[in-house]
């Protein structure tokens, strides 16, 4: 091994080192900037059991709208949605609870 690849070698790491962060370095921002949902997803309902949030997700999925439920952090669950689903959810959750 000569001298040019003990200084190639480092250089080369550092680029890589440099690429990965400028590609996956943290953020102080996300995807999602609304404080509500979690990562792409966005909340569209909170309630205090996981039969209730189930109930909610099946009513969403009935109406073509892909939901899951999460664990909050204040207790409860959440029902998340994707950001192109949330009027779509929010309409159909608003007209189940006229009934």
């Amino acid at each position: 091994m000569g001298p040019s690849e003990l200084v190639l070698a480092p250089a080369l790491l550092g680029l890589l080192a440099f690429l990965l962060y400028w590609t996956f370095g943290t953020s102080k921002t996300g995807p999602n900037t609304h404080g509500e949902g979690d990562g792409l997803l966005r909340q569209v309902s909170v309630v205090p059991s996981v039969d209730a949030a189930s109930v909610l997700r099946r009513r969403l999925a009935e109406s073509g709208v892909r939901a899951t439920v999460s664990r909050g952090d204040a207790g409860g669950y959440r029902v998340l949605v994707f950001p192109a689903d949330e009027a779509d959810a929010r309409t159909v959750l608003s007209r189940h609870s006229l009934d």
